[in-house]
């Protein structure tokens, strides 16, 4: 049990969150200079000193520091505190106001991530007013710009600061969610996650008079090639953590398992997540887990209603296996795409991964044993990116974990409209994650 009131710490938890949601922090533009400050403040109340770092006017990043006795080398809380834009009209509750309604605290950021951000600093603030004993110095990071990248917040800490933020291990967002399969709970950390790519498709074809229609349309070219790619089956791969994932699932369902060994075989797998009893949303997940994955975002050609275009482009969003390189990528698109279409990859950043066989891995799945009786931890690959594939850079093991009980169905909240979190679950939040924080940190 925490040594701590529950009740009074779940109503600061609570309040520092609907702070932190008030504070626009949209990115674009971003403006996380509110919300860093907003954090210095309240640490200043509880005698702990902080620097905020500016990589760009409004685009603040902030670090603290609780002093170990040094015996063994600093551990990381890391978060982001800006958001995706929001269509306002779409929300039944303000989505900057910070409201609870039935239990729920609605606003964007709430599961992405101000939460843990929240859950972080009120862990921060406990170890510090209780005079936890820490073998580790901990480092609190807020963080600019993880959504589009990190470009001002983690990368630019990790290139610019790293004597600040220099760790062994790091817990990020990324995990915590505990789901069910044959009976069995499960809880997902991240310890990996895919990199990410944008390509560019360009059709090209023969201008003219949109009165004469013809064959040579670019935009029917452009619209075939994304029909192709949006129903081709990418080559299947297999990480540690993704093997790992499934012989998980596999070993706790004993004989009822041994169907999900399937999705390791590239053979088997499509016809092995067909018969899989899982929800569609979990069957996405899958698919990403085990394949590169390409999706078109945006889409340009023509300027005049009556002109047949000469060129039609299209940018598509990638995500790519861990250990994927820039030439093996290339390859695949080339072998899916129609050859009357170019394309040029435009970005790449590599995918990441860290050991579950660790001392913290071990020490997650022990106090998260306590709290959920029976679940059995499974490292996770993210298929999106965060934080984690900058602060890796440093050498720290970043696992994305913040322990919760909500309903599967939440998650699909981020990023979405109505994005919310329980105040019970972000006192079952706080709860676990103190335990794991203070009692790795003491040993």
């Amino acid at each position: 049990m925490a040594p701590f009131n529950e009740q009074a710490a779940q109503a600061e938890t609570v309040q520092l969150l609907q702070s932190l949601l008030r504070l626009n922090t949209v990115n674009p533009p971003g403006n996380e200079i509110r919300a860093v400050q907003f954090i210095a403040e309240t640490l200043k109340r509880e005698g702990i000193e902080s620097t905020i770092l500016e990589s760009a006017p409004g685009r603040g990043n902030l670090v603290a520091r609780l002093k170990g006795d040094g015996r063994r080398r600093p551990f990381l809380l890391m978060g982001h505190v800006d958001v995706v834009p929001v269509e306002e009209s779409q929300w039944i509750h303000p989505p900057f106001a910070g409201e609870i309604h039935d239990g729920f605290l609605y606003g964007r950021g709430a599961k992405d991530m101000k939460n843990v951000v929240a859950i972080e600093l009120m862990i921060f603030m406990l170890l510090k007013r209780l005079g936890a004993p820490l073998k580790r110095d901990i480092i609190f990071m807020a963080n600019a710009d993880e959504e589009a990248g990190g470009i001002y917040g983690a990368k630019w800490m990790v290139e610019n600061h790293p004597d600040l933020i220099n760790a062994e291990y790091g817990l990020n967002e990324g995990g915590g969610d505990v789901f069910e399969i044959g009976g069995r709970k499960f809880i997902e950390c991240q310890t990996g996650e895919k990199g990410s790519s944008r390509f560019w498709i360009r059709a090209q074809g023969t201008p003219g008079h949109a009165s004469q229609p013809h064959a040579d349309n670019p935009i029917l070219h452009l619209a075939n090639a994304i029909d192709v790619i949006g129903r081709a089956h990418l080559p299947h791969h297999v990480t540690a953590t993704s093997r790992a994932y499934v012989e998980g699932i596999a070993r706790q369902l004993g004989p009822d398992g041994e169907e999900w060994l399937g999705l390791l075989d590239p053979q088997a797998f499509w016809s092995t997540l067909d018969r899989l009893p899982i929800d569609y949303g979990m069957r996405r997940q899958l698919i990403a887990t085990f394949h590169n994955t390409t999706v078109p975002t945006i889409l340009k050609a023509g300027a005049k209603t009556n002109v047949i275009p000469s060129v039609a482009e299209a940018t598509v969003d990638s995500r790519i296996i861990p250990g994927i390189t820039h030439d093996e990528f290339r390859a695949e698109l080339r072998a899916a795409l129609p050859a009357n279409v170019q394309f040029e990859v435009t970005g790449n950043t590599p995918g990441i991964e860290s050991r579950p066989d660790s001392p913290l891995f071990d020490k997650i799945q022990r106090v998260i044993g306590r709290y959920v009786p029976g679940a059995q931890l499974l490292p996770k690959l993210v298929v999106g990116g965060t934080d984690a594939r900058h602060q890796t850079k440093l050498g720290t093991q970043v696992y994305g974990f913040c322990a919760s009980n909500a309903a599967p169905a939440e998650g699909d909240r981020v990023h979405a409209h109505n994005e919310r979190i329980h105040v019970d679950d972000l006192l079952f939040g706080l709860k676990a994650m103190y335990d794991i924080v203070s009692e790795f940190c003491a040993e």
